[in-house]
Order: C-alpha cells, then sequence, then structure tokens
C-alpha cells in the first residue's frame, strides 16, 4: 500500500512537472493596436498616442537568455498582459530615441506596458549601470514618464502605468 502511495505521488509531481515545462517554452503571441468600441459606439483613437523609449546605451541581445526568451533575439522588449507588443532588434545607437507611434496596445482605462532591456557592457566587457527613459505621449504631451535604472550587468525592468480615458471622459474635460 505505502507502494502504491509513492508512485502515485511521483506521477502527479512528474505531471506537474511536465506541464509547466510545457507552459514555459511556448512562444508569447504578439498583438497589433485594434479600436476599441465604447459604450456609445464612437471608436477609440490611437493615433495620437506615442511612446518614447530613450536607451542610455545600444540595446543588444542578452547573451545569458534562455532560448525561448524573447531578450535571446532582441536587447528592447515591450510587452502588455504577457504578449509582445515591440521589439527592437537594430543595433541602435547610444541614447537614440525609439518612437512608436501609434502607441501599441492602447485602449481606454489603465495600460501598463512592461518595459525588458539587456545589460549593457563597455569596450572592455564590464557590466554598466544604465538607464532607460518611457514617456507616453498624446499629441505631443506627456502623459506619463518614468526612468528605469539598473545596476551593473543587470537587466533594466520597469513597468509604466497610465489611465487612458474614454473618448466620452474627454469631451467632458474629465
Amino acid at each position: 500500500m505505502r507502494l502504491l502511495g509513492v508512485v502515485l505521488v511521483w506521477a502527479a509531481i512528474l505531471c506537474a512537472l511536465g506541464l509547466f515545462l510545457m507552459g514555459r517554452d511556448r512562444p508569447a503571441r504578439t498583438v497589433a493596436p485594434a479600436a476599441v468600441e465604447s459604450g456609445s459606439g464612437s471608436a477609440f483613437d490611437s493615433a495620437g498616442y506615442t511612446l518614447e523609449i530613450t536607451p542610455s546605451f545600444a540595446p543588444a541581445p542578452d547573451s545569458f537568455a534562455l532560448p525561448g526568451d524573447p531578450l535571446a533575439r532582441s536587447g528592447l522588449v515591450v510587452s502588455r498582459n504577457g504578449h509582445i507588443l515591440y521589439t527592437y532588434e537594430n543595433g541602435g545607437e547610444q541614447g537614440a530615441t525609439i518612437e512608436l507611434h501609434p502607441a501599441p496596445g492602447i485602449e481606454p482605462g489603465l495600460v501598463e506596458y512592461l518595459v525588458e532591456a539587456s545589460a549593457v557592457q563597455d569596450a572592455n566587457g564590464s557590466p554598466q549601470s544604465a538607464a532607460l527613459r518611457v514617456r507616453l505621449l498624446h499629441y505631443g504631451g506627456t502623459l506619463a514618464e518614468k526612468t528605469f535604472w539598473s545596476d551593473p550587468g543587470g537587466l533594466i525592468r520597469g513597468v509604466l502605468r497610465v489611465s487612458i480615458e474614454t473618448p466620452e471622459g474627454m469631451d467632458h474635460g474629465g
């Protein structure tokens, strides 16, 4: 009887581990920004929104990332609700601003962007501290702005949260 109990416990552990590993290796889905219908029938206009990202370094792929990790192929990843909205794979120069217009995944309500960037190294291969500034603009005016910092050699990871008003709320000034 004890042997049967031990076998059942081990089978449950192995099944749970297998399910975890299958879910972990699934590729992330990419979502395109879309218009959201509001209650009065007018569509939300995302055209005036711009997501602006300014790294203090040249984004490059993370050489220590796992093969399924988006940072393994891109030095900068923007995601929302677990869906990758943007990956930066161009190399680029230090301090160059990346503008995403219209801002991906924008819709009325609370919007949270998870921004991740891989660690940077100097010419000698030594880890460096780095900063990443993220701004959400609406027709040129700043709605939200945040700067994320990393320890030397660490990943830069942070969340930009902003509440976007519905078109009806904007019309009434509130």
